[in-house]
């Protein structure tokens, strides 16, 4: 008896399907053939008249809704299909008023009321019908439409030739469209009465098979409440696992977030401590700049007593050129007073001589020759007090060069110690940089500490709340394990009337 039924269902299924597609390839041709017709007339009219482009937009939004409920009759979707198949028949039943609104096709109120009866015998033959009277609706305001357009190109001034190809094109595609029409109504009234007809015939074979069904839906109602009994019970045990786990996870999350609080605090310390070396850090690089200052002032103030040294030096050389130049000056005079005291004592050996008369000129050579002594004296003391002065200018020239020897190594020294200074310097530059980079570093790390610990408290929080939920549920399942078993046996209880039946 199963697959004699299951047979004829497939009959009947293949039977439909044969006409939904015919019926699909006649709705599609149905909506082509007019709007081909209705974008030609559009291309001579909107420069015209934009208002008449209305029905064009109306027929365009019908032929979208028509596509999308083909779309849905073919994929057969349920409950999805019938909530679509109403929004369709509202979308619509908005477009058809907007059409009346208008005023109709053609400015008459003809073609809108046939629109408004084919609507309403659409609704009291089934509201799933709706999206299949609306495809015929359709093609009768294309239709209308069509004639609309016949008569503008028919007013309007164009080429005779146009006109008359124009007229011949859309005579042929009304012929169409009506022929399509035509058909469609007839295989979609032929459908409705088959199936009436049918569900006279089917109407015992559909008690059988309810009754069959409800049978085995008891029986589905049966294994699907044990399921479900089994189902909780393994749920509630899941659930105290889960809450056990859960309680376990959040001390191991306190004990987790007590450790990253004391790397934390640790953290924080070290960031103290190298805030402390950035600061010793800059303080001495500081005091190796002013002692870096301090010896480059000494290193200037060498170079100048060195110059000052050596200025010195070819002054006290300059001098002993000159105490030279006087020794010779002095030797000079020597020489003059001793051939003065020659001369001084040949005058007087001539006076003698003279007698009387030499007297005077004895005298007068006396007098030279003490003043030649004199100058003698006066020249040899001179002598030596310019040698004691030539000895000192010599000592002073040796102490001077031997001075301006060390102030040449104090310089060279200093140079080098400003050297030093610049390297330590440059060291206490990088030393500064480095303690700068771990400060930043440490702080760095105690801000990602502290998101660290804020995020363990909020797992700790959630790991309590989903303890607590796992508690819920176990609870939730025991009382879901009470009504699987009360629904067992109404179920139970259920089967055996029906079975009494």
């Amino acid at each position: 008896m199963a697959p004699s039924r299951s047979r004829s269902s497939l009959d009947f299924t293949s039977l439909a399907d044969r006409r939904r597609s015919i019926l699909t390839i006649l709705c599609w041709a149905a909506l082509v053939a007019p709007l081909v017709v209705i974008l030609l007339g559009l291309l001579f009219e909107y420069n015209h008249d934009p208002l008449r482009t209305l029905p064009v937009l109306f027929v365009t939004m019908g032929a979208v809704m028509i596509a999308a409920a083909i779309t849905l009759r073919l994929l057969k979707t349920g409950r999805a299909k019938k909530g679509m198949y109403l929004i369709l028949s509202v979308v619509m039943v908005a477009i058809f008023i907007c059409g009346i609104a208008y005023g109709g096709v053609g400015n008459s109120l003809i073609p809108s009321l046939l629109l408004v009866l084919l609507f309403i015998v659409g609704l009291i033959a089934h509201w799933r019908e709706i999206v299949r009277f609306g495809i015929v609706i359709t093609a009768v305001y294309a239709f209308l439409l069509t004639l609309d357009q016949i008569n503008f190109l028919q007013r309007f001034k164009v080429d005779l030739q146009e006109r008359e190809a124009g007229v011949f094109a859309i005579g042929a595609v009304l012929f169409i469209v009506g022929l399509i029409t035509t058909v469609a109504l007839t295989t979609m009234f032929s459908r409705a009465l088959a199936e009436y007809a049918e569900q006279g015939d089917q109407w015992a074979n559909d008690m059988m098979k309810a009754n069959e069904q409800l049978m085995e839906k008891n029986i589905q109602q049966i294994e699907l409440g044990t399921d479900l009994a089994t189902a909780a019970a393994q749920l509630s045990a899941a659930s105290q696992q889960q809450a056990s786990g859960a309680t376990e996870q959040a001390s191991a999350v306190a004990e987790v977030s007590s450790t990253i609080e004391e790397l934390g605090y640790t953290a924080r310390q070290i960031a103290g401590a190298s805030d402390q070396v950035t600061g010793a850090a800059q303080q001495t690089l500081q005091s190796l700049a002013s002692g870096q200052q301090s010896v480059d002032e000494a290193i200037h103030g060498l170079e100048r007593i060195k110059i000052r040294v050596q200025e010195v030096s070819a002054r006290v050389l300059s001098l002993g050129e000159r105490s030279q130049h006087i020794s010779e000056i002095i030797a000079l005079i020597d020489d003059v007073s001793d051939e003065t005291h020659l001369l001084a004592l040949n005058a007087a050996i001539e006076a003698a001589g003279a007698g009387e008369h030499g007297r005077r000129f004895a005298v007068v050579a006396a007098e030279v020759k003490s003043l030649a002594n004199r100058t003698l004296a006066a020249a040899r003391e001179v002598k030596g007090v310019i040698a004691e002065i030539q000895a000192a200018t010599n000592a002073s020239v040796l102490a001077t060069e031997d001075s301006v020897k060390e102030v040449e190594q104090g310089v060279s020294l200093a140079h080098r110690a400003g050297q030093e200074m610049d390297s330590i310097v440059v060291l206490g530059e990088r030393t500064a940089q480095l303690a700068q980079e771990i400060s930043l570093a440490t702080a760095q790390q105690q801000t990602a500490s502290e998101q660290v610990v804020e995020t363990m408290r909020e797992i700790a929080e959630v790991s309590r709340q989903t303890a607590s939920g796992s508690r819920q549920t176990a609870e939730a399942a025991a009382k879901l394990t009470a009504i699987a078993g009360r629904l067992h046996s109404l179920v139970n209880l259920d089967a055996n009337n029906s079975s009494y039946e």
